[in-house]
C-alpha cells in the first residue's frame, strides 16, 4: 500500500505534465498543423462540352493540410507563405496525394490575417500527376492528365470564395468540379512533441501498475491474528 501511495502521485504528475505538453503555447510550440476543410462540391459536371465525365460527387470536399515551424503573424494582406513546409497532403473524393508522391507539388499558399493573426483570406494551389480514378474525358484519349486542386477566398481583392479541380491541358482555367461558396474552414493546432507523448505513456503505465498493485493488495485474503476460541 505504501508503494502505491508513493508511485501514484508521481505517475499522475507525469501524465498531467504530458497532457499539458500536448497543447503548448505559441511561445513553446515548434511545429504547427494548418488544416483546411472545404464545403461539399456543388458543380460536378465537366466544363468541357457538358459531358458528365467527372469522378466527383456533391458529397466530396477538399481537405488540405500542411505542417510548418512558423505560425502566421498579424495584419497580413495576401502574403505568400514563405516559411518551409515540412509535410502536406490533399484529398478530395477519390483523388488523394501528398508530398511523398513524385509529381505532386504546392504551387502557392497566401494568407491574409487580422490583428490577432486569425485567417481572414487565403488561397492555395496544388498540382499532381496522380489522376482521379475513372476520369476519362470523352473528348480525349485516356492518357495521364496533370490535375490541379485549388481554393481561394480573398475578399480584400474581390476574389472567391471557390474550391475547384481542373486539368490545365484540357480545361484551361475552367474547373470540372467546384464549389463557389461559402468558404471553407481553417484550423491551426500545435503538433505534440515526441517527448510529451513519451511522458504521457510513462505516466499512464506507472499509474496502471500502481492501481494493479493496489487491487492485488485489496483482494489478497488476510490471515487472522486472533487466537482461536478456547485457547
Amino acid at each position: 500500500m505504501k508503494v502505491f501511495k508513493a508511485a501514484l502521485p508521481i505517475a499522475l504528475t507525469l501524465a498531467g505534465s504530458a497532457l499539458l505538453g500536448l497543447w503548448p503555447t505559441a511561445a513553446s510550440a515548434t511545429t504547427w498543423r494548418y488544416q483546411y476543410t472545404g464545403n461539399d462540391l456543388t458543380d460536378v459536371t465537366s466544363a468541357c462540352c457538358g459531358t458528365p465525365d467527372t469522378p466527383f460527387t456533391t458529397a466530396d470536399f477538399i481537405s488540405f493540410e500542411f505542417t510548418s515551424n512558423t505560425l502566421l503573424g498579424p495584419n497580413l494582406v495576401d502574403a505568400g507563405f514563405a516559411a518551409p513546409i515540412l509535410s502536406w497532403s490533399l484529398s478530395v473524393g477519390p483523388l488523394r496525394y501528398d508530398d511523398t508522391i513524385p509529381g505532386s507539388i504546392i504551387y502557392s499558399i497566401n494568407f491574409s490575417t487580422d490583428a490577432a493573426g486569425a485567417i481572414t483570406g487565403y488561397q492555395f494551389t496544388t498540382q499532381t500527376d496522380v489522376v482521379a480514378p475513372d476520369l476519362v474525358p470523352a473528348e480525349y484519349p485516356p492518357t495521364p492528365y496533370e490535375e490541379e486542386v485549388f481554393s481561394f477566398d480573398l475578399p480584400s481583392i474581390g476574389y472567391g470564395p471557390e474550391d475547384g479541380i481542373y486539368i490545365p491541358s484540357i480545361y484551361q482555367d475552367s474547373a470540372y468540379a467546384s464549389n463557389e461558396g461559402p468558404p471553407g474552414v481553417w484550423t491551426i493546432t500545435p503538433v505534440p512533441e515526441p517527448a510529451a507523448w513519451t511522458m504521457l505513456l510513462l505516466g499512464v503505465a506507472l499509474a496502471g501498475g500502481a492501481l494493479r498493485r493496489r487491487r492485488g493488495a485489496i483482494l489478497e485474503p488476510r490471515t487472522s491474528r486472533r487466537a482461536p476460541l478456547g485457547a
